[in-house]
């Protein structure tokens, strides 16, 4: 078995033969930290059972690399909020249908901004929407507060309809 100082000397070597001609082995070591570093962002893709009759195709363009099912129609969704706690800057969350997703506005307001905050993006299929992590964009910035803007809009509806009308004589 090699000990520690063989190791080290043999990737010096390797590291010294590779950069021979190409620059000091302090910038190949630093480019190869930067490649170790930098790490791919993963597409995950999120659907629940019923939302469609059949298990949407998400391989294809999509990109998919992990794929959560919610398998309860209904409650509180453990795999949704697996998925949210796993996720990374970077990161970018397809799903075929808004519907499929959030059981109302307010609802998709707060699982976009949970995805948001995590740094990752959220797109939806169907209605060829994403919501982007970064709201220094003009457009997602609006994207967002239309999202709000509706939000309030249904919510205001719904407290209106639960509201007593006035008394029928």
């Amino acid at each position: 078995m090699a000990t520690k100082h063989e190791v080290s000397k043999g990737f010096k070597k390797a590291l010294t033969e590779r950069t021979s001609g190409t620059g000091t082995m302090e910038e190949m070591m630093a480019g190869e930290a930067a490649v170790i570093a930098s790490t791919p962002h993963t597409v995950f893709v999120y659907w629940q059972c019923g939302a469609a009759d059949n298990s949407p195709d998400f391989n294809g363009d999509s990109g998919a690399e992990r794929v959560f099912h919610e398998t309860e129609a209904c409650g509180s969704r453990p795999v949704l909020g697996e998925m949210i706690a796993i996720l990374r800057a970077g990161d970018r969350v397809v799903v075929h249908s808004i519907d499929g997703l959030a059981r109302d506005m307010r609802d998709l307001q707060d699982i976009v901004r949970q995805i948001n905050t995590k740094g990752a993006s959220i797109s939806f299929q169907v209605e060829d929407l994403t919501f982007e992590a970064d709201h220094s964009d003009p457009i997602v910035a609006m994207q967002s507060r239309m999202l709000e803007a509706f939000s309030s809009f249904e919510r205001a509806l719904t407290d209106k309809g639960r509201a007593p009308g006035p008394a029928q004589d």
